[in-house]
């Protein structure tokens, strides 16, 4: 959508806009940096392992899917950051806040099972019932999707303390810990170490 007058409005303002762009860069990292560490605390005060680098790379476990394979992620199971859709977005931190085409989500990703068996557990109505705060996308697998307040990201900037907007991360990965005894059993015997 392009007009004559916002044309000018663009070019009178260049520089503003690039001085923009590069502000809005140091957000979003600053951002991600409060999401990682918030993740690592969270899995830190219950063992649960993972890399924590969203949105480039994130995954947690717990430890009973952990193994010992040193393969990535060193995990049977895990939840995995994932970005959809962000292309005609310039930030994962438009996702994020949910201001944009993208979404970012955490999704249940295993190693155990064929794509067909995890298929049919994931299609199952029965398993849907057992977590339904997730969704299921067209992997297909469970998801949940996570979005932050774009006001109480403002806040978070001006006070430099995070703890009230990554409250649905939180609460986000206390869904993961009340799913992992349901979803433990469709993972089969395994051995942990293996």
């Amino acid at each position: 959508m392009s007009s004559p007058e916002l044309d000018k409005l663009i070019i009178d303002n260049w520089g503003d806009l690039e001085a923009a762009r590069g502000r809005a860069d140091e957000i979003e990292e600053v951002v991600f940096d409060a999401v990682n560490q918030g993740v690592k605390a969270w899995c830190d005060a219950r063992g649960w392992s993972g890399k924590f680098k969203a949105p480039a790379s994130m995954w947690l476990a717990p430890p009973q899917w952990t193994t010992a394979h040193g393969t990535r992620p060193a995990a049977d199971a895990f939840f995995q950051f994932v970005a959809s859709d962000t292309d005609d977005d310039q930030w994962y931190l438009t996702a994020l806040m949910g201001l944009g085409a993208g979404e970012i989500a955490f999704r249940l990703k295993q190693e155990l099972l064929s794509k067909r068996a995890w298929a049919e557990i994931v299609r199952d109505p029965d398993n849907v019932a057992r977590l339904p705060a997730f969704t299921i996308d067209d992997t297909p697998a469970f998801c949940l999707p996570l979005r932050i307040d774009q006001t109480a990201v403002v806040t978070a900037l001006e006070t430099a303390d995070f703890d009230d907007a990554l409250k649905p991360l939180v609460l986000l990965l206390d869904q993961f810990e009340a799913a992992v005894p349901v979803i433990d059993p469709w993972l089969g015997p395994r051995s942990k170490g293996a």
